[in-house]
């Protein structure tokens, strides 16, 4: 028999089978496209375990790197010495006068006070929707994990971002070409684009530490993000708040963040920019229970107006200043737009730098050399766009209340997941207790560009 007699035999078979198939009543796919269009809904998805997604971003260099340590007590205080001792002089009776002076007579020392601050995250489950994703083979995604670590990243964000920040909350400014009688909010630096979050609530004032928040404290929520044209798309018309209405230049805070006050107290953590102000503090500065900063500058770090001076120049300058009052500063941090312009003025000098962690978590930087020795500059997307720290690593820590795991699970009671008592649902709850200290402030320095 040839082979093709054998198909048309198997042909007619089917066939066959197919006629007797339907005289019983069993349902039969009629075409090549009906058996697709029919099994079409009954495929299984699959999901390619290796090629998770995760679009966002949370850890930056400075977040990451910064010492952590576990505290506890009501407040974390320490002694600094301020300079040395004014009673010194080639003549003694001069010395022992100086000596015996209560006023002046003595060496200064500054013991900074510092305040916890708290951040939270939240996540919620159905609980229908947990039982039937308990296992992989409801769905691959586990909707808890994905919602925890969701807010775990969130709170990491909110970390990164606020140890650069002065404690107020800022994370922008209204762009003044923003048409306020439009949902359209235009950020004025790109740069800050990167801290706000699809459906993120938003408040604003207008300044960051000046003013009541604006609308009586009210809000606004971002539904569109456009990052290449610096756009916030809200839930409705950003003059719409009631009250003072929302101006151009006004500054925005994420839905929490801020006090509510003329003249607002930090409800953040205090980061690089109020320990390294880009001006001496005016008269009355009380930061953390120290000495008036306003008449000694150590007390804040070496500042260096570097408007008229590239990235490079700025970093070997500043480095310099540090030098001056004893710092050995070896690492800067920058925003990616300006160490981007580092890198074109002097690619071919500098060496490659990365450090690695934990859990994958790496950074790539360059090495600089210095007239002090090296400096190794790490780009950070939380870091102001415009500008450049150059810190003593080893004059700074973070410290969290029980725990150095900044953010963490907030388990005090022992349990990581909570029943919702009057809901079908449970939660769990992510953040951190947390306060940063400097103890040599003029040792770091704060370039700035205007």
């Amino acid at each position: 028999m040839t082979i093709f007699s054998l198909v048309l035999l198997l042909l007619i078979a089917g066939a066959a089978l197919d006629s007797l198939a339907g005289a019983f009543g069993v349902a039969v796919l009629g075409s090549v496209g009906g058996s697709f269009t029919n099994l079409v809904g009954a495929l299984k998805i699959r999901y390619d375990n290796n090629f998770l997604g995760a679009v966002g971003w949370s850890k930056g260099p400075l977040g990451a790197m910064i010492k952590k340590v576990a505290w506890t007590g009501k407040n974390v205080a320490y002694p600094m010495r301020v300079g040395n001792s004014p009673a010194r002089s080639a003549t003694f009776s001069v010395v022992k006068s100086k000596s015996e002076d209560a006023t002046y007579g003595f060496t200064s020392v500054a013991q900074p006070t510092l305040t916890w601050f708290r951040d939270y995250g939240r996540a919620t489950i159905d609980g229908l929707l947990l039982a039937t994703a308990g296992d992989k083979l409801g769905t691959f995604y586990d909707d808890m994990v994905l919602q925890v670590d969701g807010i775990m990243d969130a709170t990491m964000h909110s970390f990164c971002t606020k140890v650069y920040r002065a404690g107020y909350g800022k994370i922008g400014v209204v762009d003044a070409t923003t048409n306020v009688a439009t949902a359209n909010l235009i950020v004025q630096d790109l740069e800050d684009m990167y801290l706000f979050e699809k459906n993120m609530d938003i408040q604003f004032a207008v300044g960051e530490a000046t003013g009541v928040l604006k609308g009586a404290g009210g809000f606004l929520t971002v539904i569109s993000i456009n990052y290449s044209t610096r756009t916030l798309v809200l839930n409705a018309a950003i003059n719409t708040l009631p009250a003072t209405v929302v101006a151009v230049l006004d500054t925005i805070f994420a839905r929490g963040d801020r006090d509510n006050s003329a003249t607002p107290a930090r409800t953040c953590v205090a980061g690089l920019a109020a320990w390294l102000p880009n001006a001496q503090p005016g008269g009355g500065d009380s930061f953390f229970s120290m000495p008036d900063r306003s008449t000694d500058s150590r007390l804040i770090g070496t500042i260096l107006d570097a408007s008229a001076l590239s990235e490079e120049e700025a970093l070997i300058k500043l480095t310099a200043e540090c030098a001056h009052v004893g710092g050995k500063p070896k690492m800067a941090f920058i925003n990616p737009t300006r160490y981007a312009n580092l890198l074109l003025q002097g690619q071919a000098k500098y060496r490659p730098a990365s450090v690695s962690g934990p859990a994958g978590i790496g950074f790539d930087g360059v090495q600089v050399k210095t007239q002090f020795g090296d400096i190794t500059v790490w780009p950070d997307l939380y870091c102001q766009k415009n500008q450049l720290y150059l810190l003593e690593m080893p004059s700074w820590k973070a410290y969290g209340a029980g725990s150095s795991r900044i953010p963490d699970i907030l388990r005090q009671d022992g349990n990581k997941i909570l029943r919702m008592t009057d809901e079908d649902a449970i939660e769990c709850r992510a953040g951190y207790y947390a306060t940063v200290g400097c103890n040599a402030p003029c040792h770091n320095g704060v370039a700035f560009w205007t």
